[in-house]
């Protein structure tokens, strides 16, 4: 996972995907982060599969500060 800051177009690499990591979306269209304010930080949750039989995987990503 990259993140590319919008203020200075630098991309940084935050985390590394397990090799068994699957992604399931209807298509390959970019896929938009939900977004809140929590606080000072921004909070970015990433559903990697849109549907499942069983609880859906969900990961959390905090901004602070930009």
């Amino acid at each position: 996972m990259v993140w590319e800051s919008t203020s200075n177009g630098i991309s940084s690499i935050v985390m590394t995907f397990p090799i068994e990591f699957e992604i399931v979306q209807q298509d390959d269209a970019i896929v938009k982060m939900n977004e809140f304010t929590l606080g000072e930080e921004e909070i970015f949750a990433y559903v990697p599969r849109y549907s499942d039989c069983h609880a859906l995987e969900t990961y959390f990503f905090g901004v602070r500060v930009g």
